[in-house]
């Protein structure tokens, strides 16, 4: 019911309200019931207390336990390897956002297309910074187009990637594979100012603009990209993470 017009949700819980008196007629109707309250609010003023009007028309609630993001996707078929960064990093954000069933219908496909094409594929390097921008980086840009097209569009084009981090900083999974790049490209034991906030952001930010802008002069790679140690051996994965992505 929180779908349909409020106008028309109240009508329909008015004309109907006698049939609920009846003797042994039990009336189930499902209905998000904050998000209708908040609409007629929004409809009948401030002063109208949604939430109160609604509760004239039943005797008992029953709340639906919150699917979680990987279960209801491993249900729909994804090969669910937890402990695998990939899954953790995405269902981490996914729950984050508070995806819906709908939200997560609509990025079945391409997340499964995407990780089984990871999962089968050899990678160069088992280390944490190489494979950083398919493990990591790219669950992020997958929940980032979604739920911030507009954010998304900067990234993409190379304008702006702070966004990027914004977002990759709700995953306690991603800042593990974060810090752990950090430390093996500075070959340095970890301490607060290697990971600080801002070399958190730097490293993500000069991932990025290797994807998006492709130059090794760019101040933000050269800040990140020590010795070359990082994007060496790695050229393949970061344009597959491009290519995906796109």
């Amino acid at each position: 019911m929180d779908r349909c017009k409020p106008e028309f949700a109240i009508r329909l819980l008015e004309q109907t309200k006698a049939i609920f008196q009846l003797p042994n007629v039990i009336v189930v109707y499902s209905t998000d019931i904050v998000q209708l309250s908040h609409s007629l609010e929004g409809v009948y003023g401030s002063s109208f207390v949604g939430r109160a009007y609604l509760e004239r028309f039943y005797d008992k609630r029953f709340e639906l336990q919150r699917i979680m993001p990987l279960d209801y996707l491993e249900f729909k078929g994804l090969r669910v390897n937890r402990g695998h960064p990939f899954i953790d990093i995405i269902g981490e954000l996914l729950d984050y956002k508070n995806a819906s069933c709908r939200a997560l219908n609509r990025l079945f496909d391409q997340i499964r297309t995407i990780f089984e094409f990871i999962y089968i594929s050899p990678s160069y390097s088992y280390r944490t910074a190489e494979v950083f921008p398919k493990f990591a980086l790219l669950p992020v840009l997958i929940v980032l187009s979604y739920y911030e097209p507009e954010q998304w569009y900067e990234v993409k084009c190379g304008h702006s990637f702070s966004s990027v981090y914004n977002l990759a900083s709700h995953s306690k999974r991603f800042l593990n594979q974060l810090d752990s790049s950090i430390i093996e490209i500075n070959e340095s034991a970890p301490n607060e100012s290697l990971l600080s906030e801002k070399s958190r952001r730097d490293f993500v930010d000069g991932v990025c603009a290797l994807i998006y802008i492709g130059k090794l002069n760019d101040p933000r790679v050269e800040a990140v990209n020590k010795g070359n140690f990082l994007f060496a051996n790695t050229f393949a994965d970061v344009f597959f993470t491009l290519r995906v992505q796109d």
